[in-house]
């Protein structure tokens, strides 16, 4: 999905016989779809169809190319009034390749790639015989692969084939292509298609240890017509970075037999855990001052170990009950000592944060997920190599994440701060990551062994 600038030509469905539109897209994955055109009236528009021409629900066009293209939730700030007045919409999504209805947009299969799959599927290797030091004589191209993994609502393909082609100056070149397809059980909407990619893409840079990024996304919808869908997401400054598969800290061939079992295990977790991916593409994708990334990745710890553990020691029946108790006394209280609305006010708000106080505090909570990878030496290294420096650790993240919070002045002599707080984001970032990774099926050993022959992740634990 390149940024791209086209001419058109362009109308609204509704208002097709009464307003022309004729003007210029431009699109670009970080900042998304804006359409600049000048108005031409063939009759005059009541205030409802004025409204219409604000916020169309959808613009059809033709590039100059020849290309269909339909906008999808467009609209704009300004009212144009007269011929050759200009407007500019904000929209959303774009689909080339056809002219799509609301009744159209649902679908059935994407296919997409990201920067560093095929890297990441480590592809087969070119058997190239030559007749001398640089004429190539001949070459003998690998069987193109497809390898499909079935996942709770729907099925992924991988595929890989080799391109070759001759250039200009008859020098040969060849090139691996590698790609994914997803098939759903049953037609989709498109925020449905929408995450799902959003979800292979935080996938694949969990098991890879780096960020990867789609290429392009093209759907096939309930009717059969094939589109390019555009929409605005997150680049990084990391796009264009060039990772061989030994920088990964997993690749398809040392997945190939548990991937996928690995993917359906993933796609179930994300009933529980969705909101921890989401904390997780947080920390990795957005760019945010360190306080905001640390605050984010201790929340993801919280809420992780939150959907992990049964932290109550008290049946959350017990809890309502009392809590319920507890209102009743107080209200009739409240009643008889004839309290003001401010005072009413803060016993309610008191009252409303009753029902926390049997949930355990950040500490206990870091200590149980560390107790979860107590066997993975790596991370025993990463917060210090023995009991005393890992509890000392993990007490000044949760002292830290106290003083971020709530702003409390006496915790901040203890809180990590400026570069160490940068490292430590780091270092509780990847200990997340091993929890996650471990959640969806990875031994202590494979983690293990994975984080400690990397490079990215030794420094680390130095």
């Amino acid at each position: 999905m390149e940024q791209f600038t086209a001419k058109g030509k362009w109308y609204i469905p509704e208002l097709k016989d009464k307003v022309s539109l004729d003007g210029i897209i431009t699109y670009s994955p970080n900042s998304g779809i804006k359409l600049d055109v000048l108005v031409s009236f063939k009759e005059s528009l009541s205030t409802k169809e004025h409204q219409k021409l604000i916020e169309p629900e959808l613009i059809h066009g033709t590039l100059e190319s020849g290309e269909h293209i339909t906008l999808y939730k467009c609209f704009s700030t300004k009212i144009p009034i007269w011929n050759g007045s200009s407007i500019e919409y904000i929209v959303n999504y774009g689909f080339i390749g056809g002219l799509l209805n609301e009744n159209s947009l649902t679908f059935t299969r994407f296919d997409t790639s990201f920067n560093l799959l095929n890297n990441w599927f480590v592809p087969k290797a070119l058997n190239v015989t030559y007749e001398n030091s640089i004429k190539i004589r001949n070459v003998l191209f690998p069987d193109p692969e497809s390898y499909e993994f079935p996942v709770n609502k729907g099925k992924l393909t991988l595929w890989n084939s080799w391109k070759s082609n001759y250039t200009f100056s008859q020098k040969f070149e060849a090139k691996s292509v590698t790609g994914l397809s997803f098939s759903f059980d049953e037609e989709v909407d498109l925020q449905e298609l929408l995450i799902t990619v959003y979800q292979l893409q935080i996938f694949f840079s969990l098991i890879s240890g780096w960020n990867f990024y789609p290429q392009f996304l093209r759907a096939k919808t309930e009717r059969e017509e094939v589109v390019d869908v555009l929409y605005s997401f997150n680049i990084g400054e990391d796009y264009d970075k060039d990772i061989s598969w030994h920088e990964l800290l997993f690749n398809f061939r040392i997945l190939q037999e548990s991937f996928g079992e690995k993917i359906e295990e993933y796609f179930e977790s994300l009933e529980k855990l969705q909101i921890v991916y989401d904390l997780f593409y947080e920390y990795r994708f957005r760019k945010s001052i360190v306080e905001d990334k640390f605050i984010n990745i201790a929340r993801a710890l919280e809420v992780y170990h939150r959907k992990s553990f049964n932290e109550n020691s008290l049946s959350e029946w017990l809890i309502e009950l009392l809590l319920e108790e507890i209102k009743k006394s107080v209200r009739l209280k409240i009643k008889e000592e004839k309290l003001n609305k401010r005072e009413i006010d803060e016993v309610e708000r008191f009252i409303s944060r009753i029902k926390y106080f049997n949930e355990p505090p950040l500490f206990k909570r870091l200590k149980d997920l560390y107790r979860l990878l107590r066997n993975i030496d790596f991370i025993k290294q990463l917060f210090g190599g023995n009991k005393r420096k890992v509890n000392s650790f993990l007490r000044r993240v949760y002292v830290s994440r106290n003083y971020y919070v709530h702003f409390n002045p006496d915790l901040e002599k203890d809180a990590f701060k400026g570069l160490e707080l940068y490292w430590v984001n780091k270092k509780i970032g990847t200990f997340l990551e091993a929890l996650l990774l471990k959640g969806i099926g990875f031994t202590d050993s494979e983690l293990n062994t994975a984080f400690t022959n990397n490079l990215k992740y030794q420094q680390l634990a130095r």
